[in-house]
């Protein structure tokens, strides 16, 4: 059965872990190869990435870009300062998927 998992801070990953997610919190705990080898040894269909976390690890989440599975959505950060990265990835998703950007 597929599953949704959240990559983030500690308060985004609270959040979600009450959905019935599973989370990864991104932290001092959990290092990069960490976060990632669980995602590629988990049965997720959607990965949702905080902005911040995100920054962290794009090279390493970029690699799922051209997996069909997990399909990896940017969110904001529970901060409140959004830095424009889930906008930038949902068009780039779009541009690749339809061929223009919706900017």
């Amino acid at each position: 059965m597929s599953k949704l998992a959240v990559i983030g801070d500690n308060q985004t990953c609270l959040g979600f872990s009450s959905t019935g997610a599973h989370v990864l919190p991104f932290d001092k705990e959990n290092s990069k190869a960490s976060v990632i080898a669980k995602i590629k040894e988990g049965d997720y269909a959607v990965v949702l990435v905080t902005e911040d976390a995100y920054q962290k690890l794009r090279p390493e989440i970029e690699l799922f870009d051209s997996e069909f599975l997990p399909s990896i959505m940017i969110i904001p950060s529970p901060q409140g300062k959004q830095l424009g990265l889930a906008d930038e990835h949902v068009n780039e998703i779009v541009k690749k998927a339809v061929g223009i950007s919706i900017e």
